[in-house]
């Protein structure tokens, strides 16, 4: 994936008295990159499952792992 990425462009407007107007556009589009970090999972095979056992639907687990995001890139993001 690519993490930046550049665009030039323009706008040009035209108004009702025959007048038009070029306004020069550059933009960056930045991706966060957010990694997962959980211990105790070998995360060198790429895709990591997962296993929270087997738990009755009356009790819970829980299991900690930590979210980075390595870029400068501000991210708005929620987990459900």
């Amino acid at each position: 994936m690519n993490y930046r990425s550049y665009k030039k462009g323009a706008i040009n407007i035209h108004f009702s008295n025959k007048d038009s107007q070029k306004i020069l556009l550059d933009g960056l589009l930045l991706r966060p990159n957010i990694k997962l970090n959980m211990s105790g999972y070998d995360q060198e095979q790429g895709d990591v499952t997962i296993d929270f056992g087997t738990v009755h639907v009356r009790n819970s687990k829980i299991i900690s792992f930590y979210i980075l995001n390595e870029t400068k890139v501000p991210a708005k993001w929620k987990l459900q």
